[in-house]
């Protein structure tokens, strides 16, 4: 879950996000569909520079995807 975000060693609120990477090992149109359903609830309508990026395989066999943000205030 996206859960928290720090700016310098603080919380922030998602609509501090200014880019957010999401990498995923699964480019199916179904899981696009949830990841984009999982992305709006998180985001709550906050619009920060996005990348979706597929790969053949992620850091561990477990992990479906990797999210990595850039928050400025």
């Amino acid at each position: 879950a996206l859960s928290a975000i720090l700016v310098k060693d603080r919380p922030a609120k998602f609509d501090e996000l200014a880019e957010r990477l999401m990498t995923v090992g699964d480019p199916s149109a179904a899981a696009m569909t949830q990841y984009r359903a999982i992305r709006d609830a998180a985001l709550k309508g906050a619009r920060p520079a996005s990348t979706y990026l597929v790969v053949a395989g992620l850091a561990h066999p477990d992990l479906v995807v990797e999210i990595e943000a850039l928050a400025a205030k």
